[in-house]
């Protein structure tokens, strides 16, 4: 089996972090390789003079074992697992293929018995006690994450150069967005904690001619998926247990860029993406196996024209213009064939980025302010992009609309209920702001569910309170003076709510 050491595993070392994996080859390893694992010992009894088996401990066998194997097998959760010298990862799930890959490298020689280890035993204490990672990676992060495998052949020097030359094949709308686009590729390999990595939403300028379509927005998530594994497409309409079951699945192993491709709502909210995205772990069914879990170092992507969001998606998101290149037929696979070619180059050049000095930033960080220091802070015109984020994350806050709607609402039936909005102290029971949500929305919900929406849209005047024990809303308006909450409608009385 040809030497591994070229790969990096787990936390760097003062070598550089690359510990030696090949270990069936080397001269200081074959004896002790060609000696016989076994699960017993021979002596001639005082008595008889004959020979005897006497059974071996499981932690005197698991430390022969990791000892000739150089530390290997190791566990992914409690799934056992070995690298092969092409890189392939091999699971051993039961005893049996375990022993099949001991019998590779050495004679194994295993009896059942009375106080004998069996194969089962063995195998379920090496479960427990190999060494343990969280997850394993074909590409690298800069720097590398805790508890993490990493089979990834050494890097060069890249000071400069194959990165550039990739990021200027697409068409940024702006500068700015140029450096985003930068930005983007940067966060496909930063080593920063779980769950700190913002949504991509890639779209076309206001101004575009044919509405968006056809500018390659979907194309630069594709060619930058390409550098780490590919792309897992997911749909909303899936939900998001089977959507999980898609990430946490062997076909989605390796792969760490998602995409929501082409969405077509006029306003697009997912709750269940928002919580995801900042969750430092995915956790659901995976298929055949039950339980499933991976560190969230994925980075999520949308793209979509005209986008309109959520509040809370929006503020999640990282927003990318693109303008409208001039197609060339052979651009695909030239620049496909440009990462083919020089993908250890490009990958020395990101390392190269990310360990810069960082520009200075706004001190007004978002909810992503790891990210903006450690990825955005070291692309060109830092705190312009940062400044944009934020303009941009406002433009396609939907709720943020719809709450100026509301309000204009609720001016309106505070007016034509006798009290003045700007100067007032209102107290508006839960149903009657129910109703006013319905005609401002056109949508009817209810009540319990238009409080929680009403909450969500962070009106400035609206509180939410109790009044002689009954649940609603406070209205104070920006001049008033007075804390007493009169009754939105003056007939109230503390029995009961009045209607209209």
């Amino acid at each position: 089996m040809a030497s591994l050491s070229k790969l990096a595993l787990g936390n760097p070392s003062a070598d550089n972090g690359l510990p030696e994996l090949g270990l069936f080859n080397g001269e200081d390893n074959c004896q002790v390789n060609c000696q016989v694992f076994r699960n017993f010992t021979t002596a001639s009894t005082p008595e008889t003079g004959k020979l005897a088996r006497t059974g071996r401990g499981l932690s005197e066998l698991r430390s022969e074992l990791l000892t000739r194997m150089g530390n290997w097998p190791r566990r992914l959760g409690r799934q056992l697992f070995v690298v092969r010298d092409d890189h392939e990862v091999v699971i051993l799930d039961r005893p049996v293929t375990l022993f099949a890959w001991m019998q590779e490298h050495f004679q194994v020689e295993w009896v059942n018995g009375t106080g004998m280890i069996s194969r089962e035993e063995f195998f379920r204490s090496l479960q427990m006690h190999a060494e343990g990672y969280d997850a394993i990676e074909h590409h690298p992060h800069f720097p590398p994450l805790q508890k993490v495998c990493y089979l990834h052949a050494d890097l060069p020097c890249g000071e400069k150069g194959r990165l550039k030359e990739l990021l200027a094949r697409f068409h940024p709308a702006s500068k700015e967005d140029a450096e985003l686009i930068k930005a983007f590729f940067l966060t496909l390999f930063w080593g920063g904690s779980a769950g700190s990595r913002p949504i991509f939403l890639f779209t076309s300028m206001d101004s575009d001619c044919k509405g968006g379509r056809g500018v390659g927005k979907s194309t630069v998530v594709e060619i930058a998926s390409l550098l780490c594994g590919g792309i897992i497409e997911v749909e909303p309409a899936q939900g998001m247990s089977a959507v999980k079951s898609r990430l946490l699945s062997e076909e989605a192993h390796g792969r760490r860029v998602v995409r929501i491709d082409n969405l077509k709502e006029s306003s697009f909210g997912w709750a269940e993406l928002e919580a995801l995205v900042t969750a430092p772990v995915i956790s659901g069914k995976k298929l055949y196996q039950g339980e499933g879990r991976r560190p969230n170092n994925l980075v999520w992507t949308l793209t979509l024209n005209g986008a309109s969001l959520s509040r809370d998606l929006a503020q999640r998101c990282v927003i990318i213009q693109l303008g409208r290149p001039v197609h060339k037929p052979s651009w695909k696979a030239e620049t496909v064939q440009l990462i083919e070619e020089y993908r250890q180059e490009i990958l020395a050049n990101i390392q190269h980025e990310l360990s810069k000095k960082g520009n200075k930033l706004d001190p007004s960080f978002s909810r992503w302010a790891a990210w903006e220091q450690d990825v955005l802070a070291r692309v060109g015109l830092s705190a312009a992009c940062q400044r944009l984020i934020r303009k941009r994350q406002d433009v396609v806050d939907s709720d943020a609309d719809e709450a100026d709607l509301v309000m204009a609402q609720f001016h309106q039936e505070l007016r034509q209920l006798g009290h003045d909005p700007d100067r007032g102290c209102v107290f508006i029971p839960s149903g009657d702001a129910a109703d006013w949500l319905k005609t401002a929305t056109k949508q009817h919900r209810a009540t319990n569910k238009a409080t929680a929406y009403l909450g969500s849209l962070a009106i400035r005047p609206l509180t939410k309170t109790k009044k002689d024990g009954k649940p609603g809303w406070k209205w104070r308006g920006e001049k008033a003076t007075a804390e007493t909450m009169t009754w939105a409608r003056q007939a109230a009385a503390p029995q009961g709510r009045p209607r209209r």
